[in-house]
């Protein structure tokens, strides 16, 4: 029997509600969009991790020191309280040679003679035509004999040294004796004496003690003489 209208009308609407496979892919919600995001994510960052790392790039080479000046060696520090060293004097300078001035000679000139003794008033005398003769030492020294105006005989004889190595200057030494007592009653003892060449000039200045025996009683007195004369 023929099915009524109504049922041909239902079984075509079941028909075409059945669901069918579409050629359209259908959207996707937001939960999976989500978890899509993640996952492409999660394979970004294996994939980093799997790369090999790019090599940083080298460091430059240090820069080389610079040179510096070599230490020198700082002089010590002195105290302040020490003494200096000394300086290096150098090998001792040894005396030179005794000068070979020869003063030997006659030399003929003036003296005066000043004699003091004690209560009485000076005396002086004058000679005009004095003389000393002069022999030269062999120890650099000189002897001095000065020579009586009157008979031309030695009054006696000192030595002198010379004070110098030029020989210039000589000391009379002292204690010598002059004026023996032979001779008028009157002796004579150096105290001090001097004489100096210049040249051909010789000049001599000589104290002594005096001693004139004069009878019982003794004087006592002194002699200032000074001698100034040349030789040729």
């Amino acid at each position: 029997m023929p099915a009524p209208r109504w049922l041909w009308l239902c079984l075509l609407w079941v028909a075409c509600s059945t669901p069918l496979p579409s050629e359209a892919p259908l959207g996707v919600g937001p939960l999976v969009a989500a978890e899509r995001q993640a996952r492409e994510r999660a394979d970004d960052a294996g994939a980093e991790a799997d790369e090999p790392r790019a090599a940083a790039p080298p460091a430059e080479p240090p820069a080389p020191p610079e040179e510096q000046p070599a230490p020198t060696a700082s002089a010590p520090i002195e105290d302040a309280g020490a003494a200096p060293p000394a300086a290096d004097a150098g090998p001792p300078v040894k005396p030179g040679p005794v000068a070979t001035v020869k003063w030997a000679g006659l030399y003929t000139g003036k003296d005066t003679s000043r004699f003091a003794f004690a209560g009485a008033a000076e005396q002086v005398e004058d000679d005009p035509n004095a003389k000393t003769r002069v022999a030269d030492r062999a120890d650099g020294g000189v002897d001095l004999i000065p020579i009586s105006s009157s008979d031309g005989k030695d009054i006696c004889t000192v030595q002198a040294k010379p004070k110098d190595p030029a020989r210039k200057e000589f000391d009379i030494a002292p204690a010598q004796r002059c004026f023996e007592p032979d001779s008028g009653g009157m002796s004579g003892i150096v105290r001090s004496g001097t004489a100096r060449f210049e040249g051909k000039k010789l000049v001599i200045d000589l104290v002594l003690d005096l001693e004139v025996t004069a009878g019982d009683m003794p004087l006592k007195g002194t002699l200032k003489y000074h001698f100034e004369g040349a030789r040729p």
